[in-house]
């Protein structure tokens, strides 16, 4: 827990060095207070800095009786942190048993402190170091207590913890800020989040975790989320699913390559517009449905097979109407043509004559054509 009690004994300049010590824990929860053994006082110590050591007092009575007293008492001493740097790092250090440190002492008290002396990459394990910038206008209480690893409201922090694998990066809005940022590093799952005040969230996954694949990326934003360039946007993936209200293409040009099967649902309605609309097919060309329209200033089909069933077909086009009869003739001929192939005993559902009704009909389009 930071707090201001050393800084106010540094205020009354009343700390001085006092001497060389040796950490007697491992300070993994950076507490600001620790058991310290001085190297300078108990020099006799036998490598075992818990241990405890007797001391003899002798006292001399009115009557001049002398008295002896064996105290056994620990050779550590109990000390506060204390920053000498006076910098941005509120985390007490994660010292380790048998580290050096340096010890000051607060006048002729018994009330010491301790900082390290050295950075001891070499003995250090597991550390949580903590950087807190204030954003605190003038005037107003200042920060006054917390434990590293909290948000703090009324600053900006950043948080380095390699007991839980993160890097924590947090910003505050209580000086008019537009918004806040967090930023983790995920180090134990293998993530990285960047969210907003709003909760707009960027999110990278590296491994497996929790049904989410490693390379996974998310985009969770409230409002507009954009993609922008100047030359190209390319996707190279297996399957792109989108589900949305509203989907608007606006393009010079737009062009499909399917290698396989292309095909439309719509509970709805479906409407296809242009000065020229082409659809041309290898084998054959399918429409189901209780009606079709195809609207424009020129409508082609040419397939092989050519399969309309609907209650209603509606042709439109601006023109004279000869592509209208050309496509209607081809129709019927590529039909008659099938039919002709089949032989005179196959059973089917046409009744009889209907080859020879195929062909006056083709016959009557080409004279209201000509």
């Amino acid at each position: 827990m930071v707090n201001n009690k050393v800084a106010s004994c540094m205020d009354n300049n009343t700390i001085t060095f006092y001497g060389t010590g040796i950490s007697a824990v491992y300070n993994k929860d950076n507490n600001e207070t620790i058991e310290v053994y001085l190297l300078d006082k108990y020099t006799m110590v036998d490598g075992n800095i818990q241990q405890k050591k007797t001391f003899t007092s002798t006292t001399t009575d009115i009557n001049g009786s002398v008295t002896q007293n064996n105290v056994e008492r620990k050779v550590t001493i109990v000390a506060k942190w204390y920053n000498q740097n006076g910098g941005n790092c509120v985390s007490a250090p994660n010292v380790v048993e048998g580290e050096y440190l340096n010890i000051f002492k607060n006048a002729d008290t018994d009330e010491y402190y301790w900082d390290t002396v050295f950075r001891s990459v070499d003995i250090r394990r597991h550390e949580r170091v903590m950087y807190v910038y204030s954003n605190k206008k003038e005037g107003g209480s200042g920060i006054k207590s917390f434990k590293p690893g909290t948000i703090i409201k009324q600053a900006w922090t950043i948080l380095v913890d390699t007991f839980v694998k993160c890097i924590h990066i947090a910003t505050s809005d209580n000086d008019g800020e537009a918004t806040t940022y967090d930023i983790l590093f995920d180090l134990k799952d293998g993530r990285f989040i960047l969210s907003d005040k709003s909760k707009n969230t960027f999110q990278l996954f590296s491994v497996d975790k929790g049904g989410v694949k490693a390379g996974t990326w998310r985009l969770i934003g409230g409002h507009t989320i954009e993609l922008r360039a100047g030359e190209a946007i390319n996707i190279d993936t297996k399957n792109i699913t989108v589900a949305a209200k509203q989907i608007g293409v606006s393009a010079e040009e737009l062009s499909c390559v399917i290698s396989k099967n292309f095909s439309v649902s719509c509970k709805g309605g479906v409407g296809i517009s242009g000065s020229s609309i082409d659809v041309a097919a290898a084998e054959h060309i399918n429409v189901s449905t209780a009606l079709l329209k195809l609207t424009g200033n020129k409508v082609e089909a040419r397939p092989v097979s050519l399969d309309i069933r609907a209650k209603s077909i509606t042709l439109t086009a601006e023109t004279s109407g000869d592509d209208l009869v050309n496509l209607l003739c081809e129709t019927l001929e590529t039909l008659r043509d099938e039919v002709h192939k089949l032989p005179d005993n196959t059973t089917t559902s046409m009744t009889p004559g209907s080859k020879q009704k195929i062909d006056a009909l083709i016959a009557r389009f080409r004279k209201f054509k000509g």
